[in-house]
């Protein structure tokens, strides 16, 4: 496909060897062998306070591993100079008892991600839509998570909240953040009383309208005993509200296949940061085929409509808003429109936020230098990017 093509080199052109780059480091192999090398770019255009060429260092060698948890056996032996993707938090301890032996330090950046559960509107399956397509539905999953519990469990260093902007966004709200977020099974299951979900006669599941017992097929891609603790709980709380839930372990690559065939029906997941909504808008807005809990209504507007299905209701309203504040002047005129963005998530809760802004951590080697203590990790800064890499140095 041309299309997937020309946006995967242009959104990854840092990865093609023959385009030319203003990075401070270029790919110099193919990156499907194992071992990944960047040489540093002969024509960056930064020079330190001295006039010295940066980067400092040469070249960056990145190993691949068929398993995330090699990560953290290489660095607790001392094999890895910075390492901070896939390294788990919940090895922590394990890492601090073991810094002397394998000469290097545990740094706790700032992740401004999240775990979240979102629902398909446009799955095929005409009850299910219509029941994930209603706000009270949603309102009520998210009122029967015992995110303590969760953070208790799972030892999650997190912030129990909706998956709102942080406090440090323009668009932070506090009662989005809290909206729905406290746990009360009782008012769930009223809620659910509400909207004409019936239980079936022996009292432990719901029925759908056609009349049969409704299941829930959750797929998800988290894969440490943390998180997988995490699933556990969120199926038996919804369990306790008569909703029936399989969850399914998926990669990734079959997980971003059933959602371009639209078959995900609910998942849980991890990813996005809550920042900005000018930089990044597609989980707010449907106006990409990306997101889950948009289903085929982000194909329609990014098509032009030429496929996917209409948004209608607030779905539309969101890109209405969208729309205008894309064409409205900057100042007052564009936060009243994202306000207003804002204010429809808090009303309909599209993605049922269970915590963020943990601690993400990086693995640091004692001979590296000019690495800052504190980062923000987020997708749109380009974390590591954030962290200044190309003024990283070796001490002697």
């Amino acid at each position: 496909d041309t299309q997937a093509m020309l946006k995967q080199k242009l959104y990854y052109f840092w990865m093609e060897s023959d385009v030319p780059k203003l990075t401070a480091w270029i790919p110099t192999n193919d990156e499907n062998e194992n071992i990944y090398i960047l040489k540093r770019n002969p024509y960056y255009w930064k020079v330190d306070k001295e006039s010295n060429q940066l980067p400092y260092i040469d070249e960056i060698h990145y190993y691949r591993v068929e398993d995330t948890s090699a990560y953290t056996l290489k660095a607790i032996a001392g094999e890895i100079d910075f390492q901070f993707r896939s390294i788990k938090t919940e090895d922590y301890t394990l890492f601090k008892e073991n810094e002397k032996r394998g000469d290097y330090k545990v740094y706790q950046w700032q992740n401004a991600g999240n775990k979240f559960i979102v629902f398909n509107p446009t799955i095929e399956d005409p009850v299910l839509s219509d029941l994930y397509q209603n706000p009270e539905f949603r309102k009520a999953v998210s009122l029967a998570l015992n995110r303590d519990e969760i953070l208790e469990i799972t030892e999650a260093r997190a912030i129990n909240k909706q998956a709102s902007f942080v406090a440090d966004s323009p668009h932070y709200s506090k009662s989005w953040e809290k909206a729905y977020a406290m746990y009360d099974k009782e008012k769930a299951n009223a809620m659910l009383d509400e909207i004409g979900l019936k239980w079936a006669a022996d009292k432990k599941f719901r029925l759908r309208s056609d009349g049969s017992v409704l299941e829930i097929v959750l797929m998800h891609r988290l894969t440490t005993q943390a998180d997988l603790a995490m699933v556990e709980l969120i199926v038996k709380y919804m369990s306790d509200i008569g909703l029936k839930v399989l969850a399914k372990q998926v990669d990734r690559t079959y997980l971003e296949k059933l959602r371009d065939t639209n078959q995900l029906s609910m998942i849980i997941n991890e990813g996005f940061q809550e920042l900005n909504l000018l930089i990044d808008n597609k989980p707010y807005v449907p106006t990409r085929d990306e997101e889950a809990h948009w289903g085929l209504f982000g194909k329609y507007v990014e098509s032009g409509g030429k496929e996917g299905i209409k948004p209608a209701g607030d779905y539309s309203l969101l890109v209405e808003y969208w729309n205008n504040l894309m064409e409205a002047p900057m100042g007052p005129e564009q936060d009243k429109w994202a306000n207003m963005i804002v204010d429809l998530h808090e009303k309909n809760i599209w993605i049922i936020g269970i915590y963020s802004q943990g601690p993400k951590l990086a693995i640091l080697n004692n001979k590296i230098r000019n690495v800052p203590e504190r980062v923000l990790d987020a997708d749109i800064l380009r974390t590591p990017g954030n962290a200044k890499p190309w003024q990283f140095y070796y001490s002697n």
